[in-house]
């Protein structure tokens, strides 16, 4: 029984209890507010994520990029190689085919650039005056006609063996004329020519002279080669 006259005595809170329940409950709501507010900002890492995949997705399209652009020089370099190619064979075959109209049209004509090409020993004239070319090699060249060798005076040997000629008379024009092999031709006479005065040799072997003819105003001649000449 409580005495009469005295207050009743009600269970009083701690402010310590109270304090401690009002701060925790105003410490958990600004704890999840800045929890909420951290995390809105990186939703669940999307935006990292996002980044990545958008540097990774742009370094693929320049590897792509470059890739392509390599495929293209390649192709461009193999079709420069294939078209040098190309040319260089079609002018073989335009080369080849030059040649061999020059042989079906060739008419048998001696020609000065010809000469030049056949020319060699370079020495002194007769007259020891001045160089020049001694000798001169046509063999096997199908000529018929070398009447432009009466401008080379200063010749001493000259070979025209293997073609088509039936006339000399330019070798009239050769003073210092040594030798002279004309074989293999289509020569029907002998010594159609006024002989050099200082000639020594001459080969008319293999070709169509059936008679011979007086030698003895060929006084320097020592040697005259007459094989198969009917």
């Amino acid at each position: 029984m409580a005495a009469a006259g005295s207050r009743p005595q009600w269970p009083m809170s701690s402010p310590l209890q109270s304090g401690s329940r009002t701060g925790a409950q105003w410490i958990l709501p600004h704890s999840e507010k800045e929890r909420q507010s951290r995390w809105s900002s990186f939703p669940m890492g999307q935006r990292s994520k996002g980044t990545f995949h958008k540097a990774s997705s742009y370094l693929l399209q320049q590897l792509i990029h470059r890739s392509q652009e390599s495929d293209a020089d390649g192709e461009e370099y193999e079709d420069e190689a294939e078209a040098e190619a190309e040319g260089e064979g079609g002018s073989e075959e335009s080369s080849e085919s030059e040649m061999q109209d020059l042989e079906e049209k060739f008419d048998g004509v001696l020609r000065e650039e010809v000469v030049a090409n056949a020319l060699h020993q370079l020495g002194r004239s007769g007259s020891g005056t001045e160089q020049v070319y001694l000798n001169l090699a046509l063999p096997g060249c199908d000529l018929i006609d070398i009447s432009i060798l009466c401008e080379y005076v200063h010749l001493q040997k000259l070979d025209l063996s293997v073609n088509k000629i039936e006339d000399l008379s330019c070798v009239s024009c050769m003073p210092y004329l040594l030798e002279l092999n004309a074989s293999h031709n289509k020569l029907t006479t002998f010594f159609n020519f006024k002989p050099p005065k200082n000639l020594k040799k001459v080969d008319f072997s293999y070709n169509q002279i059936s008679e011979m003819r007086d030698l003895s105003e060929y006084q320097t001649l020592t040697k005259l080669i007459l094989d198969s000449i009917l």
